[in-house]
């Protein structure tokens, strides 16, 4: 094989090998790319303290039993629709930074594991939590939705 396809070969692997998301190892697809748009649509609305915002972003058939086999606090869309509103009110000047770690699309259903750090304030006192979570998502009429994870 002559220098000249050796370097035709090469170039043509290397120019379809997989962009990947920047500052992620995730391949940039068009549905990488638009399940993270739903999380910085997310972001932003945590960072205003928008309920109504994070909502837009979550299907119907949301729920989650935050990890715990207790019923108590167990979150379907209606009680997402009426807690998340109470939590978030609660809060001052909140700011996350999320970073997605992993994320793993499998026809219409995603899982993606990401590290948020939150900082907010309560009264005269800031307080910051980080922690790695997970969010699910489906494909609902061609649109990304959040269905486990706020």
């Amino acid at each position: 094989m002559s220098n000249r396809w050796l370097l035709l070969l090469l170039g043509a692997t290397l120019g379809c090998a997989a962009h990947k998301i920047p500052g992620t190892d995730i391949d940039e697809t068009a549905d990488a790319d638009a399940i993270i748009d739903v999380m910085g649509k997310y972001n932003t609305a945590i960072d205003a303290q928008d309920a109504a915002g994070v909502l837009a972003l979550c299907d119907t058939s949301f729920y989650d039993d935050a990890g715990t086999l207790t019923p108590e606090d167990d979150l379907d869309y209606t009680a997402l629709q009426t807690k998340l509103p109470v939590m978030l009110a609660k809060f001052q000047d909140v700011r996350v930074r999320i970073t997605v770690k992993t994320l793993n699309i499998v026809g219409d259903k995603a899982s993606l594991v990401y590290n948020y750090v939150l900082t907010f304030r309560m009264g005269q006192k800031v307080q910051t939590l980080s922690d790695i979570k997970r969010m699910d998502f489906k494909r609902v009429n061609g649109v990304w939705k959040i269905v486990k994870g706020v």
